[in-house]
């Protein structure tokens, strides 16, 4: 009843699902009233599509609701055609497309005179156990480079209390950002437990640790990409699995590094640091990585166009 209440007074013209949204009295409204419709970013994991494949007549049949399926692999594309999909085509994963996080100058400068030429890391996005982390890979970086700076960008901000305590253990000197702005030359351990500034701290850093994927959660991992667009060498640890084509596809292009374990994450920000040239060409080749996919948008359009001019719409890229 909701649903044709609200078929009956919105009367759609297109309609579009993402990624694995699939629900089926919705899709059979479309059907029944010839709304064009799109499947957009599509992905299914394995244990979905074993389910679907057992009842894939049903399957089929909810499937034909779309007049196109973009999806995120050729994986995805072959199983969604096994399941009786029609006008299947792989566009690429929707992340690639998202712009760079924004940056605040008036911010940004002030930042970069207090750090000045000190060696600086950013773990990104952390979650509870990746601060304890953060403070000893800081430690043993400390031996090679004394005068290295740590910067943590909690996930969630409100655990700033919990936070404190744990590096408080360590007795680095470390400082809030919600408490003060500026970077004291003193200041190892900068926690910046503020909202919507992570593509400040990506740009001071040389390297990215991308947060839940050392966690105690179990993990899922971030989305590097956000670190590579803006000239970060993005890290990741192992927990990765939210993650897993997007660092697959970076991994194949040498666009971002995975550290099995602390000791390897250790290594590989210390290799880094005592090799500018290595470092220099590491971003280049995560941020070509990111330009070179940030086009998976048009292709996106482009395929939905049809779908605009069946109806008789406007169509404006």
């Amino acid at each position: 009843d909701w649903l044709r209440r609200f078929f009956d007074h919105w009367q759609p013209d297109i309609a579009f699902c993402i990624e694995s949204e699939l629900w089926p009295n919705t899709l059979r409204f479309l059907r029944k009233r010839h709304i064009p419709s799109a499947l957009i970013n599509a992905r299914m994991s394995k244990t979905s599509y074993k389910r679907w494949k057992m009842i894939r007549d049903d399957a089929k049949k909810m499937l034909s609701s779309f007049d196109i399926i973009l999806t995120q692999t050729k994986e995805h594309e072959e199983w969604f055609e096994n399941l009786g999909a029609h006008s299947v085509i792989t566009t690429d994963n929707l992340k690639y497309s998202a712009k760079p996080l924004p940056v605040d100058d008036k911010h940004l400068k002030p930042l970069q005179k207090a750090i000045k030429d000190r060696p600086v890391w950013v773990y990104a996005s952390t979650h509870d156990g990746e601060e304890t982390l953060a403070c000893e890979i800081h430690i043993n970086l400390k031996k090679q480079f004394p005068d290295i700076l740590t910067i943590i960008v909690p996930r969630h901000p409100e655990r700033r209390g919990e936070i404190e305590t744990a590096i408080s253990k360590y007795d680095l000197p470390y400082q809030l950002r919600s408490v003060k702005t500026d970077i004291l030359a003193k200041t190892e351990v900068y926690i910046a437990d503020t909202m919507g500034e992570l593509g400040l701290f990506y740009t001071l850093s040389d390297i990215a640790v991308i947060g839940r994927t050392f966690s105690n959660d179990g993990g899922g991992g971030h989305n590097p990409m956000e670190a590579a667009l803006l000239s970060a060498v993005p890290v990741t640890g192992p927990n990765y699995q939210n993650q897993t084509q997007l660092v697959q596809d970076m991994l194949d292009a040498d666009a971002i590094l995975v550290a099995d374990n602390k000791a390897h994450l250790l290594e590989i920000i210390s290799s880094f640091m005592k090799q500018p040239d290595k470092m220099t060409s590491q971003k280049s080749k995560a941020l070509e990585f990111a330009a070179r996919k940030a086009n998976v948008i048009d292709h996106v359009m482009e395929e939905i166009e049809p779908l605009f001019l069946k109806k008789g719409l406007h169509f404006k890229k």
